[in-house]
Parts: structure tokens; C-alpha cells; sequence
């Protein structure tokens, strides 16, 4: 991807990066039936990546350095017209550790688009948890490998709309 300068969403509809985080663009399609009337919209979704409290940066999840509260960045995207926010432990795998419940809670308070919460996924209850906390959906990444049955059975216990699965790919 390229990398941009962008403070506002006005820039960002433009552009594929705010700042320094990345973005993902996903195109809907819906049918009307009876018009014929077909609509295309891109939606905005942000990620967040998280280590620990802070929003990190990082080149390929390497040489990560601290940036900033991520529920300050969350409520400037929502303001700012965000379709959808990712909030991504990016080292929980490493850690064994799930610990977004926090922030998911506190940004829940104040920002009302889907949020999907990823890292650290490896039990039903932590689904159940950051479900609990507020998030819409749940990126599952590592357990997806390590079972595959994984995303079976919690798409049948929390519905398919619900879990998604993540994949950090590095190019050689």
C-alpha cells in the first residue's frame, strides 16, 4: 500500500491510508429487486492495532513503537464519518494473552459502528467475552490455524455474520 499524509475522512475517500494506519475497502453490492437499481458503496473500515493500552506501529508487525491511545484514535475516526473499526492485538499470540476487553468497553461508550475484535481468540468464552464488551464481530487468526474446526464451531454458536477470519500475510 501506499502511504499518505491525511487527517480527514474527505482525504481518505481518496486516498488508501490515514496517517500512518492502514485501511481496508470493501465493496458492497445490493440488489433492489423490483427497480433494478444496482448500488456500489465503499465502506471505510480503520484498523487499530494494539499492544497491551496503546495503538502500535510497525512495519510488517516489526520494529513496533507506541502511537497514541487507541479510543482516542477510534472516537477521531467515528467522528470523522468511519464505516468500521478493527481493533487488532497484534502480539496476543505471542503472549498467550487476550486483553482488549477494556478498551472494546470504553469505546462501546462513545462510538456506535461495528468494531471487530481480533487477537488472542482461542476459547469460545474469549468470543463470548469481547462480545459481552461490545464488539460486533470476531477476527480469528492463529486458532484458525492451529484448528481449523475452530471457525466451524463458533460461527455455529454465534452465527455466521459474527466470526471472520484474519490472515497477516508476508510476502518473501
Amino acid at each position: 500500500m501506499e502511504s499518505f499524509n491525511c487527517n480527514n475522512l474527505k482525504c481518505l475517500k481518496k486516498q488508501y491510508n490515514i496517517g500512518s494506519y492502514k485501511l481496508y475497502f470493501e465493496s458492497i453490492t445490493s440488489k433492489k429487486i423490483k427497480s433494478r437499481q444496482i448500488l456500489n458503496k465503499k465502506r471505510i473500515i480503520a484498523r487499530i492495532d494494539v499492544k497491551n493500552e496503546y495503538a502500535i506501529k510497525g512495519i510488517h508487525l516489526e520494529g513496533l513503537r507506541k502511537v497514541g491511545n487507541p479510543n482516542e484514535m477510534a472516537k477521531k475516526y467515528y467522528n470523522e464519518g468511519i464505516d468500521e473499526i478493527i481493533f487488532m492485538d497484534a502480539v496476543a499470540a505471542y503472549y498467550d494473552r487476550n486483553s482488549l476487553t477494556e478498551i472494546i468497553n470504553k469505546a462501546c461508550e462513545n462510538i456506535f459502528v461495528p468494531i471487530t475484535v481480533g487477537g488472542g481468540i482461542r476459547k469460545i468464552k474469549d468470543i463470548q467475552n469481547a462480545l459481552n464488551a461490545g464488539a460486533d464481530k470476531i477476527a480469528i487468526n492463529t486458532q484458525a490455524v492451529k484448528d481449523p474446526n475452530f471457525l466451524t464451531r463458533a460461527s455455529e454458536i454465534f452465527g455466521s455474520q459474527c466470526i471472520v477470519s484474519s490472515i497477516d500475510a508476508k510476502k518473501n
